[in-house]
């Protein structure tokens, strides 16, 4: 278990390399991604519950966690996010990506229901073509199909916890907030 000193200097990490200012001085789309890999990478320990002694470059947990990084920051790009919100969307999905399956492309749960990184149940609905077996093999598609459908429930519900809580339950827009989506947006750098 983390400190709470571990804890706060992670935190204070993360919030150097998302703050603004630091955001400003790049000039190129390849800087922003470096540094917003860089957080995504940085919230492995959080996630995880091991030091980053332990998740080293080579490890590999590290290397897939890397690669998702690159597909997940593709995804959000391609997805047309306002440049202002990328960086907590890319955040979000990170944090569920990780729950969801531990960034496994191939990834199948709800006993087959759900499919891909994000776990979507029905990705087509989503996007034309993106069928299970599709998601399953192309990770920055399930990216992009999960992003779409966190988007649209947020959008429905009025609120990101009753967006993200439909998310996880498949409940239409609840009122409550059930405890996982509070962890995860806490995890996230949401509120």
């Amino acid at each position: 278990m983390r400190s709470q000193s571990e804890r706060t200097e992670r935190t204070e990490r993360i919030e150097r390399l998302d703050h603004p200012s630091s955001r400003s001085t790049p000039k190129t789309i390849d800087a922003i991604s470096r540094r917003m890999k860089a957080i995504l990478l940085a919230m492995l320990p959080a996630l995880t519950g091991f030091p980053s002694t332990v998740l080293t470059p080579s490890h590999p947990f590290s290397i897939r966690a890397s690669s998702a990084a690159d597909d997940l920051i593709a995804a959000v790009a391609a997805e047309g996010i306002p440049e202002g919100d990328r960086a907590t969307w890319t955040r979000r999905a990170w944090v569920w990506a990780y729950y969801e399956s531990a960034f496994t492309t191939d990834a199948l749960g709800d006993a087959g229901a759900s499919c891909g990184v994000l776990q979507v149940n029905a990705p087509e609905k989503w996007i034309a073509g993106a069928t299970c077996d599709a998601v399953r093999k192309d990770r920055v598609l399930g990216f992009r199909v999960g992003l779409r459908l966190m988007k649209h429930l947020i959008d429905k519900c009025g609120s990101v916890r009753s967006g993200l809580t439909s998310y996880a339950t498949g409940k239409d827009c609840p009122t409550y907030t059930i405890g996982l989506v509070v962890r995860r947006m806490k995890i996230a750098g949401e509120s």
